[in-house]
């Protein structure tokens, strides 16, 4: 319901009214007023106010994914705010504590820094808490709007947020009246709002500090002294020498191995001397993040923009490349580059007095998922450098205290269980610094809180068959490991945590289905281009024991290894013999992929049938699509996705046009949830079936797999026989040949694959996008089967991998007296021949002389004789 944007009303009160004291903006009885919401549609309605007036009327709900709405009105003219001094409104809300978020926005063209082409002035310490009665004039002053002096000259947009709903949300409803700005409040005035529980995060001088710690301890017994003195420089040295000598707590490896693991990196990884050049171009300040080249400063400005680059940037990882080149040749340069460094990242980014994940225009570096990244590397930083001259009191002083504020600032965030990965990470983040901190007051809090709901995300988001909510299997690795380092610290650490790893092997098991027979996971959502699942099953074998992990697993221990799990990670990998998994074809049943495969070896056949629900911010449009992988290739693929700087990312490659999937009238999903309806995997055939339903429309696509040689897959749709329906295939980046109904690839040696339209619908060969790297992207060939409205369905494709041309199949469509019933012949090669029928429902089919009440029955006849097939509705 995009708006007209009260355009006659607003464009008057600017000419009229621009220096009167109220500049009223829609009070929805004198105009006729559009607004947009985000998810639920929204109207104007005849409320009971003072004898009847009209209002805007929202339903919300933030129970589910993703847990926001908002609804807007503007204009593009802008309206000039800076004669004014607050923002008015009338509200009414029958909610369940959820927040209401007043922004103010302007419009700017999108560009890798900012892909959302919004400028957006957030009232980030105004939020109203909707747990009132009645109706409430408030009045937010304007300059509790972060940042609005960029935009005051002309905003465009007028947003209130939803957000943060409570642990009880529910369907709420929201009424909004009277929007206006104004030179004197009208109403109540907003007050500034503490968003989460009172506390000062900052330490601002040494006697802060050392009053946090619990300095009765007994190894504590110099520090007590020298602060019992005031002796601030002597507390310092007493508590970096504290820290260098204590033997608890322990981190997940210790420099007391050094020599071992120096050992290990020289016989099996190129010595850690392979990190020298790595680190001198840290020292040089080179660095190429996200496919984005930069030569800073010594001195770093640490907001550099694009957005992403500027969280990379401070993650730090590169600080343990200095750490392990310092290792491998001594050099001081960078033990005094790192010291350099830290000091001047804590002394240039003051922890913020306003707590806010607002990603701003050039990025921000305490956004709760780099604190919570910071909070676990940091501390490999420290035992890499702490014994080096240039790590001296004073650092091993400044570092400890900024990780405090860290523990703190995600203390003070974690208040509520959140989906996704961010909370796992912060979490990760929060119990590390309460274990490996223990000597501060705080530190129960901080791992009890960040125990409790990394124990809540394992049974919430993770599904009993072991995917991550998310159902991007990037983020669903970095969850993984997350626990490993959460649960390992515990472990060595002495603290038990029930529940914690209570489906930890079966997100293992996750990526053994989800492998392709190139040992890569697909590249689902925000999965950048795929990647491998070597290294972590390897992880799944040495943790849990399995041959079947090993089996698609890495040869060797992985370096990173050594510094979770010690050097002894070697031999007890050696101990695990590979055994190849004992199933092919499966179905995840709560992540909805279903994957047909004929072995686990590199040149075997395998499609995956993309039937998950919708994970939240990093899913894609790609409900029901299917990708293809055959001869070691992927030859019907997703693209996936590059770097978030990248304008791309935002738009074209997280929509429907990206996927494999079936557009309607060319347009984007719906989000609702796809249905499976059947599964089964045979010698003979595989065969699934869901559907996607929404606004009185049916989308069902079903595959069947007739192994090893081909798969068909059939599209019935009802309830859009006035629409375009366009199937899309996405093939790599090289020849493609056509047919007036066949598209091929045109690799000259190994697998290509044959897409056969077995109608109806026309062939339109199309361009997409294919990244490759993480900021490139080249145009890519998609083919298009385009139905025109009101041509009859279902509609059938054929793909067909092939080594030699000769090898295809020919396939031929049969009448059949049930319009919803497909019925194909299909010629194969080796001079044997297939019948199938294929319908949306189990009705009484008919092929090949046989005849059962089913969804699917497949004939084939060949040397071997005759097989039949049959699958009917789940049970």
């Amino acid at each position: 319901m995009r708006a007209a944007f009260c355009a006659i009303a607003l464009l008057a009160a600017i000419s009229l009214f621009a220096r009167e004291e109220e500049m009223m903006i829609c009070n929805f009885d004198d105009v006729t007023t559009e607004w947009w919401s985000k998810f639920r549609a929204h109207e104007i309605i005849t409320v009971e106010r003072e004898g009847g007036t009209k209002a805007l009327r929202l339903p919300f709900d933030l129970s589910g994914e993703p847990g926001y709405d908002w609804v807007r009105t503007g204009v593009e003219e802008g309206i000039d705010v800076r004669d004014f001094h607050y923002l008015t409104f009338r509200l009414r809300a029958e909610g369940h504590g959820e927040r209401l978020l007043p922004m103010l926005m302007q419009r700017v063209e999108p560009s890798p820094e900012n892909p959302h082409g919004e400028i957006v002035a957030p009232a980030s310490q105004r939020w109203i808490t909707l747990d009132f009665e009645g109706w409430r004039q408030i009045s937010v002053p304007l300059e509790a709007f972060d940042g609005l002096a960029e935009i005051a000259d002309s905003v465009q947009m007028i947003n209130f947020s939803l957000l943060h709903p409570s642990e009880d949300a529910g369907p709420g409803v929201l009424f909004i009246d009277d929007v206006a700005f104004s030179t004197a409040p009208v109403g109540e005035v907003q007050p500034e709002q503490v968003p989460y529980p009172p506390a000062d995060i900052a330490i601002s001088n040494e006697a802060e500090f050392f009053a946090l710690i619990d300095l009765e301890r007994d190894d504590l017994r110099s520090v007590r002294e020298a602060v019992a003195r005031e002796d601030w420089v002597g507390a310092k040295q007493a508590w970096y020498d504290h820290l260098r000598t204590r033997s608890e707590p322990r981190w997940t490896w210790s420099r007391d191995d050094r020599a071992e693991i120096e050992a290990l990196y020289a016989e099996h990884f190129g010595g850690l001397e392979r990190f020298v050049p790595e680190a001198d171009r840290v020292l040089e300040r080179q660095f190429n993040f996200l496919g984005v080249p930069k030569t800073l400063e010594r001195d770093i400005d640490w907001l550099q923009g694009p957005v992403e680059w500027t969280h990379v940037l401070s993650r730090h990882q590169y600080w343990r490349t200095l750490g392990y080149a310092y290792w491998a040749t001594g050099d001081d340069r960078y033990a005094e580059d790192l010291a350099f460094m830290l000091r001047d990242w804590i002394a240039d980014n003051p922890v913020p007095r306003i707590l806010t994940n607002a990603r701003g225009k050039h990025g921000t570096v305490w956004r709760t998922l780099e604190a919570g990244i910071r909070g676990d590397e940091w501390f490999d930083v420290m035992e890499l450098f702490i014994d080096a001259p240039q790590f001296d009191a004073e650092l091993a002083w400044l570092m400890t205290r900024s990780l405090v504020e860290h523990a703190r600032h995600l203390h003070r965030y974690e208040i509520t269980f959140r989906h996704g990965n961010w909370q796992v990470v912060e979490c990760t983040g929060l119990t590390a610094i309460g274990i490996m901190l223990p000597e501060f007051r705080e530190a129960p809090d901080w791992r009890e809180r960040g125990f409790r709901y990394l124990v809540e995300h394992m049974q919430r988001d993770v599904y009993p068959d072991g995917a991550h909510h998310e159902l991007t299997p990037g983020y669903h690795s970095w969850v993984m490991h997350k626990y490993i380092k959460a649960a390992r610290l515990a472990t060595l650490n002495g603290y038990e945590v029930p529940g914690l790893m209570d489906r930890h092997e079966r997100m293992f098991e996750f990526l053994l289905h989800l492998a392709k027979p190139d040992r890569r996971f697909p590249p689902l959502g925000d999965a950048g281009r795929g990647g491998s699942v070597m290294g972590h099953l390897g992880l799944g074998a040495l943790m849990y024991g399995r041959s079947d992990m090993r089996y698609l697993a890495v040869d060797r221990p992985e370096a990173s290894w050594i510094w979770l799990f010690g050097p002894e990670v070697f031999e007890r990998y050696a101990q695990i013999n590979g055994r190849e998994p004992d199933f092919l074809s499966s179905m995840l049943p709560h992540a909805q992929y279903l994957m047909m495969r004929t072995g686990w070896e590199p040149g075997d056949r395998y499609l995956l049938f993309d039937a998950a629900p919708w994970g939240g911010g990093h899913s894609h449009e790609d409900r029901l699509q299917v990708i293809l992988h055959a001869g070691e290739r992927d030859l019907v693929l997703d693209p996936g996705i590059y770097s978030y700087d990248q304008p791309l990312s935002r738009t074209y490659f997280r929509g429907a046009e990206a996927h494999n999937v079936l557009l309607i009238d060319e347009g984007g999903q719906p989000r609702s949830d796809p249905e499976v309806l059947a599964w089964g995997t045979t010698d003979v055939a595989d065969f699934a079936s869901a559907q996607i339903r929404e606004g009185g429309i049916t989308h069902q696509r079903s595959v069947l797999f007739a192994r090893p040689d081909y798969w068909v897959v059939v599209d019935h749709v009802s309830g859009a026989e006035d629409r375009a329906l366009t199937r899309l295939f996405h093939l790599p980046a090289v020849e493609i040949q056509t047919q007036p109904d066949v598209v091929r690839t045109a690799w000259p040696g190994g697998t290509n694959v044959a897409i056969i339209n077995a109608g109806p619908g026309r062939l339109e060969m199309r361009e997409g996008w294919l990244p490759t790297g993480s900021a490139e992207a080249v145009r890519s060939p998609v083919a298009a089967f385009v139905a025109e409205a009101g041509q009859v369905g279902p509609f059938v494709t054929v793909l067909a991998p092939f080594d030699e041309p000769e090898e295809l199949p020919q396939v031929e469509r049969l009448p059949s007296d049930d319009r919803s019933v497909v019925r194909l012949r299909v010629s194969r090669a080796d001079g044997g021949e297939d019948e199938l029928a294929i319908a949306a429902d189990r009705v009484r089919l008919s092929a090949g002389g046989e005849t059962a009440v089913a969804r699917a029955l497949l004939v084939r006849r060949g040397d071997a004789g005759m097989e039949v097939y049959m699958h009917g509705a789940i049970e």
